[in-house]
Protein backbone atom coordinates (compact mmCIF):
# COMPACT_ATOMS: atom_id res chain seq x y z
CA UNK A 1 0.00 0.00 0.00
CA UNK A 2 1.38 3.77 -0.80
CA UNK A 3 -0.66 6.04 1.23
CA UNK A 4 0.55 6.44 4.77
CA UNK A 5 -2.60 8.18 5.67
CA UNK A 6 -2.78 4.60 7.72
CA UNK A 7 -0.18 5.39 10.24
CA UNK A 8 -2.29 7.60 12.01
CA UNK A 9 -5.24 6.11 12.76
CA UNK A 10 -4.97 4.33 15.79
CA UNK A 11 -7.07 1.03 15.15
CA UNK A 12 -4.99 -0.03 12.39
CA UNK A 13 -2.18 -1.83 14.14
CA UNK A 14 -4.59 -4.00 15.93
CA UNK A 15 -6.62 -4.78 13.08
CA UNK A 16 -3.87 -5.64 11.22
CA UNK A 17 -2.88 -7.51 13.91
CA UNK A 18 -6.13 -9.31 13.88
CA UNK A 19 -6.33 -10.02 9.59
CA UNK A 20 -2.88 -11.10 9.83
CA UNK A 21 -1.10 -11.44 12.83
CA UNK A 22 2.49 -12.62 10.92
CA UNK A 23 2.68 -9.63 8.72
CA UNK A 24 5.59 -7.62 8.89
CA UNK A 25 5.25 -3.79 8.32
CA UNK A 26 7.50 -2.01 6.83
CA UNK A 27 7.74 2.05 6.18
CA UNK A 28 9.90 3.80 3.78
CA UNK A 29 9.40 7.40 3.84
CA UNK A 30 10.45 9.75 1.38
CA UNK A 31 11.96 13.19 1.73
CA UNK A 32 8.54 15.58 0.85
CA UNK A 33 11.00 17.81 -1.20
CA UNK A 34 12.40 15.08 -3.11
CA UNK A 35 9.11 13.72 -3.67
CA UNK A 36 7.24 17.03 -4.17
CA UNK A 37 9.67 17.70 -7.26
CA UNK A 38 9.74 14.66 -8.79
CA UNK A 39 6.25 14.63 -9.24
CA UNK A 40 6.63 18.00 -10.51
CA UNK A 41 8.98 16.76 -13.78
CA UNK A 42 6.62 14.18 -14.13
CA UNK A 43 3.55 16.28 -14.66
CA UNK A 44 5.71 18.55 -16.26
CA UNK A 45 6.99 16.00 -18.79
CA UNK A 46 3.35 14.55 -19.26
CA UNK A 47 1.27 17.05 -19.43
CA UNK A 48 4.24 19.06 -22.20
CA UNK A 49 3.74 22.17 -20.58
CA UNK A 50 3.62 25.46 -23.45
CA UNK A 51 5.57 27.74 -20.93
CA UNK A 52 5.28 30.84 -22.68
CA UNK A 53 1.35 30.79 -22.59
CA UNK A 54 0.52 31.04 -18.95
CA UNK A 55 -0.16 34.00 -16.71
CA UNK A 56 2.46 32.87 -14.06
CA UNK A 57 5.46 33.18 -17.04
CA UNK A 58 7.37 30.09 -16.88
CA UNK A 59 6.05 27.56 -15.17
CA UNK A 60 8.61 26.08 -12.71
CA UNK A 61 8.79 24.32 -9.40
CA UNK A 62 8.69 27.24 -7.27
CA UNK A 63 5.89 28.59 -9.40
CA UNK A 64 3.78 25.38 -7.94
CA UNK A 65 5.11 25.82 -4.79
CA UNK A 66 4.08 29.14 -4.77
CA UNK A 67 0.50 29.02 -6.20
CA UNK A 68 0.14 25.52 -3.44
CA UNK A 69 1.17 27.69 -0.42
CA UNK A 70 -1.25 30.66 -1.75
CA UNK A 71 -4.19 27.92 -2.06
CA UNK A 72 -3.38 26.57 1.78
CA UNK A 73 -3.49 30.33 2.82
CA UNK A 74 -6.19 30.91 1.45
CA UNK A 75 -8.41 28.19 3.09
CA UNK A 76 -6.90 28.81 6.37
CA UNK A 77 -4.18 25.82 6.79
CA UNK A 78 -1.15 27.98 6.31
CA UNK A 79 -1.71 31.32 7.62
CA UNK A 80 -1.78 30.69 11.59
CA UNK A 81 -1.05 28.13 14.34
CA UNK A 82 -4.98 27.76 14.47
CA UNK A 83 -5.42 25.10 12.08
CA UNK A 84 -3.98 22.90 14.87
CA UNK A 85 -5.76 24.58 17.49
CA UNK A 86 -9.68 23.47 16.04
CA UNK A 87 -11.44 20.42 16.10
CA UNK A 88 -11.22 18.19 13.47
CA UNK A 89 -14.68 19.36 11.41
CA UNK A 90 -13.22 22.88 11.15
CA UNK A 91 -9.69 21.41 9.72
CA UNK A 92 -12.02 19.17 7.30
CA UNK A 93 -13.67 22.25 6.04
CA UNK A 94 -10.70 23.48 5.27
CA UNK A 95 -9.25 21.21 3.60
CA UNK A 96 -12.43 20.93 1.66
CA UNK A 97 -11.69 24.94 0.65
CA UNK A 98 -8.50 24.38 -0.62
CA UNK A 99 -9.58 21.32 -2.51
CA UNK A 100 -11.91 23.97 -4.03
CA UNK A 101 -9.33 26.95 -4.48
CA UNK A 102 -7.13 24.55 -6.07
CA UNK A 103 -9.73 23.48 -8.95
CA UNK A 104 -9.88 27.04 -9.45
CA UNK A 105 -6.31 27.72 -11.24
CA UNK A 106 -5.50 26.59 -14.74
CA UNK A 107 -2.28 25.11 -14.13
CA UNK A 108 -4.01 22.97 -11.34
CA UNK A 109 -7.30 21.81 -13.43
CA UNK A 110 -4.12 20.96 -16.43
CA UNK A 111 -1.97 19.07 -13.63
CA UNK A 112 0.88 20.45 -13.90
CA UNK A 113 0.66 22.27 -10.51
CA UNK A 114 -0.66 19.17 -8.36
CA UNK A 115 -0.59 20.20 -4.63
CA UNK A 116 2.80 19.63 -4.23
CA UNK A 117 3.06 21.01 -0.75
CA UNK A 118 -0.51 20.23 0.21
CA UNK A 119 -0.34 16.54 -0.55
CA UNK A 120 2.47 16.30 1.78
CA UNK A 121 0.51 18.27 4.49
CA UNK A 122 -2.75 16.11 4.42
CA UNK A 123 -1.18 13.04 5.39
CA UNK A 124 -0.23 14.99 8.88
Amino acid sequence: EKTPKYIFDPYVPEKVKTIVPWTKIIMLLRDPVERAYSQFKMLYALFQVDTHEHKYGKVTFETCIDIDIQKLTGAGITNDDTFWEVDDQERERRWLKYWSLLMTDTLTIQGVCASEVGRGLYSM
